[in-house]
């Protein structure tokens, strides 16, 4: 990771003691915490009852006081909030709500730089776009930041985009099926492997924008995460090897679903994905919790099943 120069004279002065605080099932809260401590803040990160202990040593790891909240992540980000409230703390979330836009949009605007380089690494290539891309979600700003800025860059030209959650947290999945343009939750433990993913309350800056730019919506189950994740990292030969943890290889399961079972030859054909696409998948995250890792990859937990397994040769 960058660093960054711990702030001080007058500019801290004028900041004063600020106290970062995000909720997260991983990454976000990493992210939130390494940062504050680079620039010589403290950091609070809230987490759900179900992540995994590694996840929280990583977040400790890098300076932040971690609480861990009795429910699911959407009552991670309503207790942090409540709790910054009245402690004077300073929230950043990739999620929005009333009163609370501008640091979300701004989260959003910061996934683009990923896809600028992206961009830049294609047209290496002799690309000017994929023609493809399926990126995950869980409140959905991710997706919202990777289809709306191929929206803004191409227009009715832009990539065919498919949005895919877990179908144990398929809150965008649900609001596209009710289909009147506000933004679903669902409830319940929001129970995946693909932790990242864990999200029941959409983001709903993030939502209007895939309402409106989405062409799919899918829900994976999580033996599709799980397939993607051997597939990286035992990859076909001449593939690159990988390492992705269960929120970042769902995708990868999802194409493969797309491309090669039978039962989605309609969706295939509808998408015009063929052997000639182009398609782009975000891997976003690495091994964050090993003991899931292994028994996925080492141990083949989350096994295909048989009526939907695929063979595909060498």
């Amino acid at each position: 990771m960058r660093s960054f120069k711990v702030l001080g004279g007058s500019l801290r002065e004028q900041l004063g003691d600020i106290v970062f605080a995000a909720a997260t099932d991983g990454n976000h809260g990493r992210g939130v915490a390494w940062s504050a401590a680079q620039m010589g803040f403290k950091s609070i990160i809230y987490v759900h009852k179900l992540t995994s202990r590694s996840r929280i040593q990583a977040i400790e790891g890098v300076g932040a006081k971690v609480v861990v909240v009795d429910g699911n992540y959407d009552d991670a980000v309503r207790q942090v909030y409540q709790d910054a409230q009245q402690h004077g703390w300073q929230v950043v979330s990739d999620t929005a709500w009333e009163g609370y836009e501008e640091i979300p949009q701004w989260v959003m605007q910061g996934y683009t730089t990923m896809l600028s380089e992206a961009q830049e690494q294609l047209a290496g290539q002799g690309l000017s776009k994929p023609t493809h891309v399926l990126v995950q979600a869980g409140v959905g700003s991710l997706a919202a930041a990777t289809i709306g800025f191929y929206y803004n860059l191409f227009g009715a030209e832009r990539p065919w985009s498919v949005v895919v959650e877990p179908t144990k947290a398929a809150c965008l999945y649900r609001s596209a099926l009710i289909g009147d343009g506000k933004p679903y939750n669902v409830e319940g433990s929001l129970d995946t492997i693909m932790a990242g993913l864990a999200c029941g309350d959409p983001n709903p800056i993030a939502w209007k924008i895939l309402y409106d730019c989405a062409d799919v919506f899918a829900a994976c189950p999580d033996y599709v995460a799980a397939k993607g994740m051997r597939v990286y990292s035992v990859p076909l030969r001449g593939d690159p090897f990988l390492i992705s943890g269960e929120s970042g290889a769902v995708t990868l399961g999802a194409l493969m679903y797309i491309m090669e079972y039978a039962g989605a030859r309609r969706l295939r054909e509808a998408l015009h994905l063929d052997r000639d696409s182009q398609v782009l998948l975000i891997n976003s995250e690495g091994n964050t919790s090993p003991d899931d890792f292994r028994s996925v990859v080492w141990e083949g937990s989350l096994p295909v099943p048989e009526q939907y397994k695929i063979y595909v040769a060498d």
